[in-house]
């Protein structure tokens, strides 16, 4: 069975996917018609189901064979552009409607999409076609690459890099952080041949990705010939081959080959970027080679490496290495004794960075070198005593000297390494990051042999020898042991080189895994809001559809039988109506505004279900409503006729005549008109819908006109009756219904009033939308526009209803004249101007508020000397409200000879004078107090406004030296009877003040409480500013724990400010405390005269909650005790200790035991700390802060909780298994209320 059980599975597989497959194609063939996109129904024809079914089989086929996406690709979009193509529209035109255009888009998709897949098997199957395929003489020559198979190894290497992202899941690529997922970091190994870089490599215990490679780097190491690309978890180790930078070997073919190397390297860097180069040098090498020699070498390698950093077009950080360190004489007595574990180190120097220069001087890497040998030398007699053995010291002893000679060797190197000033271009140098040594396994069993002088020869280049003339002697140096050593013991310092330095530079200390999370993770956010806003935008449609679809097949339902009912009986108005209303969609559930309903009947439904709508639709508004709507208002003209209401005999004549055809519709009329008849409309759900039913109702509706009908008697006698009413009320309604639509500025109280300060009135009316009407561009408005365009509308439309259609036929001297009528018409509009303003004055009130000041004379009083010293001021804000009302209100300097309206022009200059005049009398005469605070100063009048400034300023004076304070006397002063003459002067003239002086100045009376009441606030907040702020802001502001700050308040400041007899204390008891109720929270005066403010009050009060806590008990000494008990000690403590101090505290395992400590401490430098200590006296954490509140420091940044029921405080200390659970009563209150109560103190309170 077991063995049938991947049979049995993989058939199960097969047939349920084949089920699902042919489950759509049956779904596509079954309900394909019914689908479709708005009101396109794409798949209505059975020839294009058939051709969908086959597209989905096909899809099917070529994902189970493994064939390339693209085809899928060709295949939907060979379905989008035939099935598609006829519904897309560019304004008004169709480009995909013709067939031919469409047979010919898929037949070239299909062919690009089979000839592309048809090349590419033939190129699998015969690898010789694009030679043949050059043979031709229409295509280039064929040009076979130079280095096929380093071409061939970095292709390989970007698929099995491409291939393991991919092994990661989508969900961890974007929002986690894995080694699959970044780049890979690509380090550059380069030396010449037999250097010991593959051997550095392998030995360095790096932990190969492949297995491939794990198997190949247990192999025996052998010289590289190839570039060798090695795979670790966090980069690609690229070794290259010694002919590149070995000057034996170096030629032109050498030199093509590194650029070749260096284009695959570059190319790359989707997959894996150059991060950084190691230049590796063996010793013998180094030593054994003239300076010359040397020179010819750093110039090999900084003409290669540059080619590389050309190719990345940035800076490169370097590496240099020095390899097989271990044949210098000493090297292995040296380290003799070094553990594998210490091997681990680095032996070398990290170069300082000079931001000027990528490439650093010689001075800065000779001087670095020089710091490593001092430091070998220093160790050379502590090495030396602890062995015996004569040879090992010997070796010890010459160490030193060898690796100073070999430093020299690398100071050479490097400063031939280095660029010339005509090299130091930017971006074409290297960044030296180091030079380091090691040593991995030998690469010959045999001892290694060189030039003994060697050694002279570059110590002697500071007496001037030169080098390239030494005569070198051999001696042999030996490895004294010889013995063959396991593979992982024969290498010194390469692993931590390998491992972390070269790996952490780059990534981890440049913090680029943080970056790309965040990168990552807001990739992974837009994809997900991406996807959510795809699945609600499917979802809607979806729901959409489905909803009109419903809608559609109720729709012609309803519609076949209203249909039948209309043709073949005559239904009632009320079930008529209701049958109608069925037709309109039902709002679904959860669905505020369908777009169904957004537009008039039929919008969004296919045009020919539209049409038989609309037809029933209005064949029922013919046979139905229109006789209805034509009843009520014959009804209601015979009404009017019998009880001689002229206006609405106006209105009701003038709707009938829009229904009969004889007038244009008029929407705000009708909608008025039916508002005010809702029997009509019974069956309109809500009054939302009554404004779109009415515009489809009156202007896509036309309308059978009976002019000859039984009813125009009853219409001439309406006419008779309105002709002999004035007309100047119709047509001044009939325009201003024609001004609602018209938008001017209004001017409200505060363009009236322009002040930085707060209005000192308020607006108590209405302001509609008209009030825009009533001011100077009203005025300007209503003698251009109206004038020549809405008044003679008005005049038509107005002599049509009076007349009919024989109003062309009338004699001449039936309409009124025109200009007169205008006359007429204008002083309505006066009329309404003046009533407008009057209101507007009428209902200002002072916005001053005035509250806690006892009884309503105190509040009047405060608001008479508050209104009289604005007056007296300057920048008055009445004076300035009265100057602009009364500029709104004179109408007659308006109209210049440069601004004079169409009929002023025309008239003679007398009557443009009396036309100004009347205006004057009409709206001037109630504002003919205000008018005179704008007139010149040489016209007489009663009371200027110099004289009314006097009074007021009289009146302000002569109360404050009068001391008017009792209720008789301020009854006195109201009722004009005064033994002031200035009072007696002033009141005499209070009625012929403007609006609104005298309604202000009859029920307000004047005190300056309030203002005494201020500057007892301002006078007592000054004596606690100086006694009790600025103390406070100096000792205590911004210190712990007022504040999150390392500096602590002094105890002693603390006691002065909080302590019983404290300044706090001290204040409030002498001023304060007979006058304020503590009880209360929060604090209150329970007197009237309030002494200070109450945002000063809070300031005692919140000293009296700290003085609760520091001097429990009214204690006249600052501290108090607190008791701690160990719940709870975790088995790995042994002990806990705890020191305040002078007091000692241990706990261990047993008994719980309380202790009381006292805070503050006595000492000068008091500390507080907590120590757990294992079994083994190891300290496992330690607890420690000093100061004065250094309690209260480690009480709130501890883990604690507090227990409500007990008033204790429970602490925890450590975790898991080093955790302690502490317990501390004594504080009364948890501790985040504590330190809440000394951060919420602020002394920064300013009157």
């Amino acid at each position: 069975m077991e063995l049938l059980k991947p049979v049995f599975t993989k058939l199960v597989g097969r047939l349920l996917v084949a089920s699902v497959v042919l489950l759509l194609c049956c779904m596509v063939a079954l309900y394909g018609d019914q689908w479709g996109i708005g009101h396109s129904y794409p798949l209505v024809s059975p020839y294009h189901r058939g051709m969908l079914s086959v597209s989905i089989l096909l899809c099917a086929l070529t994902l189970y064979y493994g064939l390339p996406r693209y085809l899928i690709m060709a295949l939907v979009s060979i379905n989008l552009v035939w099935l598609l193509g006829p519904f897309v529209t560019l304004g008004e035109i169709k480009p995909l409607d013709s067939i031919l255009l469409r047979f010919l888009i898929c037949v070239a998709i299909a062919m690009l999409a089979l000839g592309y897949y048809l090349a590419v098997i033939a190129v699998q199957t015969d690898g010789a076609l694009a030679q043949k395929f050059s043979s031709l003489p229409f295509l280039p020559q064929y040009v076979p690459p130079r280095y096929p198979q380093l071409t061939r190894c970095f292709k390989d290497w970007r698929k099995i890099l491409r291939n393991l992202k991919r092994q990661v899941p989508l969900s961890k690529r974007l929002f986690c952080h894995t080694s699959a997922n970044d780049q890979q970091a690509c380090i550059v190994m380069v030396g010449p041949s037999q250097s010991g870089k593959t051997s550095a490599l392998l030995n360095a215990e790096l932990i190969w990705t492949l297995p491939s490679q794990q198997q190949v780097a247990q192999q025996p190491i052998t010289s590289t010939e190839h570039s060798e690309l090695w795979l670790t978890d966090n980069a690609l180790w690229c070794d290259t081959p010694g002919r590149y930078f070995d000057p034996t070997l170096a030629t032109r073919e050498t030199a093509d080959e590194w650029h070749e190397l260096a284009k695959q390297l570059v190319g790359m860097k989707a997959v894996a970027k150059v991060d950084a180069i190691i230049l590796v040098i063996d010793c013998p090498r180094l030593l054994s080679s003239t300076a010359r020699q040397l020179t010819e070498y750093a110039a090999l390698c900084r003409a290669n490496l540059r080619v590389l950093q050309q190719q990345t077009d940035r800076p490169l950080p370097f590496y240099i290495f020095i390899s097989q360190v271990d044949h210098l004489v000493g090297f292995r007595e040296y380290f003799h004794e070094l553990s594998p574990k210490e091997r681990h180190q680095l032996l070398g120097e990290k170069i300082e960075q000079d931001p000027n220069m990528p490439f650093p001087r010689i001075e800065i890497i000779s001087r670095q070198l020089g710091s490593m040998v001092d430091r070998i030398e220093k160790q050379v007699l502590a090495k030396q005593h602890q062995v015996e053995d004569v040879s090992i010291r010997k070796g010890i002893e010459c160490f030193p000297e060898n690796i100073e000679a070999l430093t020299r060797a690398i100071v050479f190197f490097s400063e031939q390494m280095s660029p010339s000033r005509t090299e130091g271009i930017p971006n074409s140098v290297l960044a030296l990051q180091g030079i380091y040594l090691g040593c991995s396994e030998l690469c010959r069993e045999s001892t290694y042999t060189y030039p003994q002088s060697l050694i002279r020869q570059w110590q002697g280049q500071s007496h001037g020898t030169d080098p390239s003339e030494v005569i070198a002697d051999k001696v042999s140096v030996s490895d004294k042991n010889g013995e063959t050593l396991p593979r992982s013991f024969r290498h010194y310092f390469i692993k931590t080189f390998f491992h972390h330095l070269i790996i952490d530079d780059y990534r981890l200390r440049q913090s680029l895994y943080q970056k790309r999370f965040l990168t990552r993770f807001r990739r992974g956010a837009l994809f997900i809001a991406i996807l959510t806003l795809g699945a609600m935008t499917v979802y809607g449609m979806t729901m959409s559809y489905y909803t009109n679809q419903r809608y559609l097949a109720d729709s012609r339902q309803a519609l076949t039988r209203l249909d039948q009912q209309v043709r073949t009986t005559q239904l009632p108005f009320d079930l008529a109506l209701n049958k109608l209303n069925q037709l309109m969609p039902t709002r679904p559930v959860g669905l505020e505004s369908p777009h169904f309903l957004s537009g008039d009947w039929g919008l969004t439904m296919p045009g020919q279900w539209a049409d038989e709508i609309n037809t029933v639709y209005n064949q029922w508004l013919i046979d139905h409503l229109l006789p209805r709507v034509e009843k009520v208002t014959l009804d209601e003209l015979s009404t009017q006729l019998s009880g001689g209401d002229p206006q609405r005999l106006f209105t009701t004549l003038n709707v009938y005549l829009m229904l009969q055809g004889e007038l244009e519709s008029d929407s705000a009329l009708l909608e008025t008109w039916f508002a005010s008849h809702p029997v009509l409309l019974s069956a309109v759900e809500s009054k939302d819908n009554l404004p779109p039913l009415l515009r489809r109702l009156f202007r896509q509706t036309t309308w059978q006109a009976s002019v000859d009908s039984a009813d125009w008697p009853m219409i001439n006698a309406a006419r008779q009756i309105l002709l002999q009413q004035p007309l100047t009320t119709f047509l001044y309604q009939d325009i201003v219904r024609q001004l609602g639509v018209v938008s001017l500025p209004i001017i409200d109280l505060p363009q009236l009033i322009t002040s930085s300060h707060p209005l000192l009135f308020t607006f108590q009316g209405k302001v509609n939308s008209s009030a825009g009407r009533y001011n100077l561009l009203g005025v300007q408005y209503w003698d251009n526009q109206v004038f020549t365009t809405h008044f003679p509308l008005a005049v038509a439309r107005v002599k049509k209803i009076l007349y009919g259609n024989r109003h062309a036929n009338a004699p001449a001297q039936l309409p009124i004249e025109q200009q007169g009528l205008w006359q007429q018409v204008t002083l309505l509009y006066l009329k309404e101007y003046r009533q407008y303003w009057q209101d507007f004055l009428n209902g200002l009130q002072l916005n001053l508020s005035v509250t806690d000041l006892g009884s309503k004379q105190g509040k009047q009083r405060h608001r008479i000397e508050y209104l009289l010293k604005d007056f007296t001021s300057q920048d008055s804000q009445l004076r300035q409200l009265l100057r602009n009302v009364a500029q709104q209100t004179q109408l007659a300097p308006l109209q210049q000879e440069d601004e004079r309206s169409t009929l002023s022009r025309s008239a003679t200059q007398a009557q443009d004078f009396q036309d100004r005049q009347q205006k004057r009398e009409n709206v001037d005469h109630y504002f003919i107090a205000l008018h005179r605070f704008i007139e010149t100063p040489t016209s007489h009048t009663l009371l200027s406004l110099d004289q009314l400034e006097l009074a007021l300023t009289q009146l302000y004076i002569t109360m404050q030296a009068t001391g008017v304070t009792t209720a008789s006397q301020l009854k006195t002063l109201v009722s004009g009877q005064g033994e002031a003459s200035g009072l007696n002067a002033f009141l005499l003239h209070l009625n012929q003040l403007p609006q609104p002086l005298p309604q202000l100045f009859e029920t307000l009376l004047s005190v300056a409480q309030q203002q005494v009441t201020q500057q007892t606030w301002a006078v007592n907040a000054q004596q606690i500013n100086q006694e009790i702020i600025r103390y406070c802001r100096q000792h205590l502001m911004g210190r712990y724990p007022f504040a999150t700050s390392g500096v602590e308040a002094d105890p002693r400041a603390v006691a002065e400010m909080f302590s019983p007899q404290g300044k706090l204390t001290r204040y409030f008891t002498q001023y304060l405390a007979d006058k304020v109720d503590t009880r209360h929270r929060p604090w209150r005066f329970v007197t009237a005269d309030q002494t200070i403010s109450p945002r000063l009050l809070t300031l005692f009060e919140q000293g009296e909650k700290i003085q609760q806590q520091l001097f429990p008990q009214s204690s006249q000494q600052l501290g108090f005790e607190l008791t701690l008990a160990v719940k709870d000690l975790a088995n790995g403590i042994t002990q806990l200790m705890i020191d305040n101090d002078d007091q000692q505290f241990r706990y261990v395992h047993g008994p719980i035991l309380q202790q009381k400590i006292r805070w503050p401490a006595l000492s000068q430098s008091p500390s507080f700390q907590i120590r757990a200590v294992a079994a083994e006296g190891r300290p496992l954490w330690n607890i420690e802060e000093n100061g004065y509140w250094g309690l209260f420091r480690w009480l709130e940044r501890s883990k604690k909780q507090f227990v409500s029921r007990s008033r204790q405080t429970v602490i925890t200390l450590g975790e898991g298994s080093e955790q302690a659970l502490l317990a501390v009563d004594g504080l009364g209150t948890s501790v985040p209320h504590l330190i809440r109560l000394f951060r919420q103190f602020d002394c920064s309170i300013t009157e």
